[in-house]
């Protein structure tokens, strides 16, 4: 019988990690996707769940929205599973002003490892990579002042500005990788968030991966009616958010997870100028896919990445002209853009990559040069 309970008392903890770690996930692109939208005038919008001013969770375990500006995408859905993840780590709630984050914090304390670190305050340029976004968050004014000095010198700097998601050192699963594709593609819009995780976590014999599928599939319907539309009125454009760094690195995404996240390379975002993706294990198969991604990214006449960083992965031999090719510049076909205000656009050779970092990078002397050729 004690058998039994420990076992069901590991299972419960188990969960509850599993929602903590899923709806900081889910933060922390809402985080990213509010700030990408609405800028970061409007501090409101992009601050993270649980606003001391926007959404607290009364005695009842309700949360109570005390402003018409914004529903928090799906704030309600996220709360409950915040108080359910609660009580079964014994944790009460029912005073705090940020749940999210105590809940994190309860979370943190019996998980080891770098799983959670990173965050989005910017991660820790540690290790040999090259985390373009990370940075200390600490120092003397002295030592500020030299980092501005040094960021105010720096050419490439612009290529670290806008709306970032990132999510470094943070282990990605399967699900989480398909859920991350989903928001950057425009395929789950974030107002569907919290509705997509209450789904997952509630519902008998789903989980992450079967409720993003299920998101996947609705969006290819609504794709193939887009197709099938009479009038531009019945099109339902799949709008990705315009952010211009991501930052995946320390993530472990492997092969299956380049494959899986190569979509948001094409999608119609103009912004997006840096991705990093040092020390995710990425090997052959994922650089195929990345090369896909870029390639057809530059077909549809977007905006070529500025910055790529594979430092960390292993890149080989018959791949690296395949990478070189990828990421040139060359573009000659002038391409009409259809969406928002965008103008007909056209490409110079000035246009392309500024920075491919391959720091620590698994690679040869006659790879690297076929790359750079």
């Amino acid at each position: 019988v004690n058998n039994n309970s420990h076992d069901n008392n590991n299972v419960e903890l188990g969960i509850a990690r599993m929602v903590s770690r899923v709806t900081r996930i889910a933060a922390l692109l809402l985080q990213a996707v509010e700030s990408a939208l609405f800028g970061n005038s409007d501090r409101r919008r992009s601050s993270s769940i649980g606003n001391d001013d926007d959404y607290k969770i009364d005695g009842n375990g309700e949360s109570a929205n005390n402003g018409d500006m914004f529903d928090g995408g799906g704030a309600a859905e996220i709360q409950a599973m915040l108080l359910e993840a609660a009580e079964k780590m014994g944790v009460d709630f029912s005073s705090s002003d940020n749940p999210l984050r105590e809940l994190i914090q309860a979370g943190e304390m019996g998980v080891s490892g770098n799983s959670f670190d990173g965050g989005a305050g910017g991660s820790s340029g540690g290790g040999n990579g090259g985390n373009l976004t990370g940075g200390a968050a600490g120092g003397t004014n002295n030592g500020e002042d030299e980092r501005s000095r040094k960021k105010n010198a720096d050419p490439l700097g612009y290529l670290k500005t806008g709306a970032i998601l990132d999510l470094s050192k943070i282990i990605l699963s399967e699900g989480e990788v398909k859920l991350i594709t989903l928001v950057l593609t425009g395929r789950l819009q974030i107002e569907d968030l919290g509705p997509l995780l209450y789904l997952a976590l509630n519902s008998p014999g789903m989980d992450l991966v079967a409720a993003t599928d299920e998101f996947y599939q609705l969006s290819e319907q609504q794709l193939i009616a887009n197709s099938n539309a009479q009038s531009p009125s019945e099109v339902v454009l799949l709008n990705p958010p315009p952010l211009a760094v991501i930052n995946l690195s320390y993530t472990d995404i492997g092969d299956c997870g380049m494959d899986a996240l190569s979509e948001f390379l094409y999608s119609n975002n103009t912004a997006l100028k840096t991705v990093d993706l040092s020390f995710c294990n990425i090997n052959t198969q994922g650089f195929l896919s990345l090369c896909h991604g870029l390639k057809t990214r530059n077909s549809r006449g977007l905006p070529p990445i500025e910055a790529l960083v594979l430092a960390g992965n292993t890149i080989a031999n018959d791949i690296g002209k395949q990478i070189g090719s990828a990421i040139s510049s060359t573009r000659t076909k002038h391409h009409k853009r259809k969406s928002g205000d965008d103008a007909s656009r056209s490409s110079s050779p000035s246009e392309g990559i500024k920075l491919l970092h391959l720091g620590s990078t698994s690679i040869s002397m006659k790879c690297l040069t076929e790359l750079l050729s």
